[in-house]
């Protein structure tokens, strides 16, 4: 039999959209979509059936069922993620190939920085040049003075355009220091953060600087773990 059926076909009725299976007619119908007495038009790829999937099991309740999954794009590491155009654009979450997620405390291209210093340093630069729209998140600094070093060895590191935030006076304070002592011994080290987790964040286009006493006849030596995103 062929698809489509005809209504009163002695009198010339409409046809129907219809598909013959097995000799047997199964109606075609399009669907429009809708609240009680409301045509929000058919369903079409312009317009498409709302649909949501959710789990089922309320909060603190027995676990059954099937879970709803999310994926993730894999990124490899020493690879910087896909960024976006603009603010409140959607963004892809992102995993390791073997699909270990990405989180704020890990990054797939952290820059491990050593820094040396055998005089006296005044705003310099340790980190990589941050562009605008851009901050930078540092993991973990380590400062270690060398046991040839001629006296104790202040050390300021922070983020800065340009300079540090000023050494505060007695009962003030100031922000965006990371690390700070008022003299290392020589063969003394001074460690912040671990490498798992955030332990600073620089605002817009901040470089991370240094500012030291003289270490010489020894040297000054500082290890940074960062990463630069747009946050």
């Amino acid at each position: 039999m062929a698809d489509n059926t005809r209504l009163n076909p002695g009198s010339g009725g409409d046809d129907i959209a219809s598909d013959d299976i097995g000799g047997i007619k199964f109606q075609r119908v399009k669907l429009i979509h809708g609240a009680d007495g409301t045509n929000d038009g058919d369903v079409s790829s312009a317009n498409p059936l709302p649909a949501s999937a959710s789990g089922d099991i309320a909060h603190d309740a027995a676990d059954s069922g099937n879970p709803v999954k999310i994926g993730h794009k894999a990124v490899e590491f020493n690879t910087d993620p896909p960024t976006v155009s603009a603010d409140d654009d959607r963004v892809d979450s992102i995993a390791t190939p073997q699909g270990i997620p990405w989180t704020i405390g890990g990054h797939p291209n952290v820059i491990t920085r050593e820094y040396v210093a055998t005089s006296a340093q005044t705003n310099d630069l340790i980190s990589a040049a941050v562009p605008g729209g851009s901050q930078l998140i540092l993991l973990s600094i380590e400062a270690l003075v060398s046991n040839e070093a001629g006296a104790d060895v202040q050390v300021r590191i922070g983020f800065g355009l340009a300079v540090l935030p000023t050494e505060p006076v007695d009962g003030a304070f100031v922000d965006g220091m990371a690390l700070s002592h008022p003299g290392l011994r020589p063969g003394a080290i001074y460690q912040r953060g671990n490498g798992g987790t955030a332990i600073a964040v620089g605002a817009d286009a901040m470089e991370l600087r240094i500012t030291n006493s003289n270490p010489a006849p020894g040297k000054l030596t500082v290890l940074a773990n960062y990463y630069v995103s747009s946050l």
